[in-house]
């Protein structure tokens, strides 16, 4: 029997047997013949309608004789859908180079082998071929490529590369279940698929000019992206045998694109309160918006877009490295490239264009409503608190407003513009004001007509509550956070916002109550209304409000609701971050001022410890240490 003849068996055939008999020592010269719309299966494999995924390494219950089965199904789906792709392709290329045909009826054979090992798995799990359904991914994105660059790019470089990750990821799962004899299946596999790669490097580095890994997203058929073509344990050790250079390995592993789904482009903007108080960004609220540009990566997934300069592949290598998704970056919305995205968001709504690159962009999603800055005005916040009921201990003397000079009388005080933010805008005291204070005072009264005035009581614990504001509030969670002397963001802890709380602390506030049972109510009550308030102004999207446990001369009280921030905020970001640490681990979010010693610490930090996928151990750089000039951010762990 030819290659033709072959090929044509195990693509058309209707039985185990056709689609795993041997090739043995076949010559690769063909003439060609068609390829079917769908390939022949026994009954008990047909083709489903629409595809099924593969279970996460999380979910899939390996200790169980049935978990196990499901698994191994599914695995051997991927191999008999390989062995008919690889079949297809001898049949559509007959004019293909020799060398290369010769590599397509090793892998043939190879992934016939692999089937028969999983199918024998599977019977000793106590499955049967056919007791699952199958998914028909593979066929269906790359049985109709008529291009052999695109062929390679999908099957040996895009499903064949991933497998690397996912054969080690099962492996250990099984190894862990106690199934030693499938987990060495699955070595043997991976140390195949290995060759697969490179053979598929080795033709597309021959069909293709320049970059090979840009090469290799420009060359993937739609719906694969470069996403596809990793696991969620990356295998640098495995693409480097198959041939990829390192510093490629390390463009593979942060390389964003979405997997099918219609992505979104976001950007940072430290100057919203700026620009609504005197309608430009400060030269402060500039150099954060460069340092922190690329902070809502970690509140988008892999098809979305951070409006930013990327980042260095070493800062991003290190964070996929741990876990996260890597979105795509882009200096300007001119420059997002040939994906669209289904929306353009700014970090919070805003009355003035941001200038993202060299041009003014506005926002596609939201226009600017006047209304909305009362949202964002301590000094409405004020107002708007005073008619908030809350509990008992809160305190309900949260300041005056003033629209006319006076003296605050005796004790500590903070004045407050009505647009200030993170220490910015504000003028502390003790006392009567002095002359530099009352000029400070008469210049925000001309500009704004108003200022808030609020006795300074000594904080022990700052929180924010998060909310998404849709049909209803959502309350999507708490932070807790650390300010500097002048109030300036210095980072936030990760867990719960009581963990590490003094006893005495607790005790103060609510008697012998817990903190989380007696103030958390408060606080989402005080968040809801909040958000409330922002639905009845027609604006929606996320909202926090910060509070603060503060230190009185009567004991310890609770602000419920000291500010309003309509917009994303970097508690938002931290909430993010505290999904991917480890839940039994303490972590801080930390923000300081660059310096080179911190730097070089977090470049050359080893990678942190994971356990089950998360972060139990470690520092890691949250902003590129190699770009930072005025801020810092990173992550300690344990």
């Amino acid at each position: 029997m030819d290659v033709d003849d072959l090929a044509e068996r195990v693509l058309t055939g209707t039985t185990l047997a056709d689609k795993l008999a041997p090739w043995g020592d076949v010559s690769s010269q063909g003439t060609g013949r068609a390829v079917p719309r769908v390939p022949g299966r026994p009954p008990e494999l047909a083709l489903p309608e629409q595809h099924r995924k593969l279970p996460p390494v999380a979910s899939a219950r390996l200790e169980t004789e049935a978990g196990r089965a499901r698994v191994l199904h599914e695995l051997a789906n991927h191999e008999l859908q390989a062995i008919e792709l690889f079949a297809a392709a001898l049949l559509r290329w007959p004019d293909a180079p020799a060398g290369f045909r010769r590599g397509l009826i090793a892998n043939l054979a190879d992934e016939q082998r692999h089937c028969r090992m999983y199918l024998a798995r599977l019977e000793a799990a106590g499955g049967s071929v056919g007791d699952q359904p199958v998914s028909r991914f593979f066929w269906d994105t790359l049985g109709g490529i008529d291009d052999p660059t695109a062929f390679v790019a999908g099957l040996s470089l895009c499903f064949e590369q991933a497998n690397l990750d996912f054969c080690q990821q099962w492996r250990v799962r099984f190894a862990e279940a106690g199934d030693l004899a499938t987990a060495a299946v699955l070595q043997a596999v991976y140390d195949d698929e290995i060759r697969h790669v490179a053979h598929g490097l080795v033709w597309f580095s021959r069909w293709t000019e320049g970059d090979r890994v840009d090469a290799w997203a420009d060359h993937l058929p739609h719906p694969l992206t470069p996403a596809r073509g990793r696991g969620g344990r990356f295998d640098a050790e495995g693409r480097l045998r198959a041939g990829f250079t390192p510093g490629e390995v390390d463009a593979l592993r942060v390389r964003g694109g979405s997997r099918g789904r219609p992505g979104r482009a976001v950007w940072f903007d430290a100057g919203i309160e700026d620009v609504l108080a005197d309608g430009r960004r400060s030269p402060m609220a500039t150099a954060l918006n460069a340092d922190l540009a690329t902070l809502p990566m970690f509140l988008l997934k892999a098809e979305d877009v951070v409006v930013a300069p990327r980042p260095s592949t070493g800062f991003l290598a290190r964070l996929a490295d741990a876990g996260f998704e890597i979105p795509r970056f882009a200096p300007s919305l001119a420059e997002l490239g040939a994906h669209p995205v289904a929306a353009i968001e700014p970090w919070g709504p805003c009355p003035s264009p941001l200038h993202v690159g060299e041009a003014p962009v506005r926002t596609a999603r939201i226009e600017w409503n006047p209304a909305w800055a009362a949202l964002s005005s301590k000094a409405e916040t004020v107002r708007r608190a005073r008619g908030f009921v809350g509990h008992p201990s809160v305190v309900a003397e949260l300041g005056e407003v003033w629209t006319e000079p006076g003296d605050p009388g005796t004790g500590p005080w903070v004045l407050k513009a009505p647009f200030s933010t993170s220490g910015s805008r504000r003028m502390r005291g003790d006392g009567p004001l002095t002359k530099a204070q009352r000029t400070w005072l008469d210049r925000q009264l001309a500009a704004h007509g108003e200022v808030v005035w609020q006795p300074w009581y000594t904080r022990v614990v700052d929180v924010s509550v998060h909310v998404t504001v849709g049909e209803r509030v959502r309350i999507d969670g708490i932070t807790r956070f650390e300010t500097s002397r002048t109030g300036a963001f210095e980072g936030t802890w990760l867990g719960s916002w009581v963990q590490g709380l003094p006893e005495s602390v607790r005790r103060g506030v609510h008697g012998d109550g817990s903190a989380a049972h007696a103030v958390q109510p408060v606080l989402e009550q005080a968040a809801t209304a909040a958000g409330e308030w922002a639905r009845s102004l027609g604006l929606f999207g996320p909202l926090s409000i910060d509070a603060a446990v503060v230190d009185t001369p009567d004991g310890l009280r609770v602000h419920p609701w000291l500010e309003t921030n309509a917009r994303l905020t970097l508690g938002r970001v931290a909430l993010a971050l505290r999904a991917r640490v480890h839940p039994r681990a303490s972590a801080r979010w930390r923000v300081e001022r660059a310096n080179e010693p911190r730097a070089r610490e977090l470049r050359e930090a080893p990678p942190p410890e994971l356990r089950d996928g998360r972060i139990v151990q470690g520092v890691l750089a949250t902003t590129d240490p190699e770009a930072s000039t005025a801020l810092l951010t990173w992550l300690d762990v344990g």
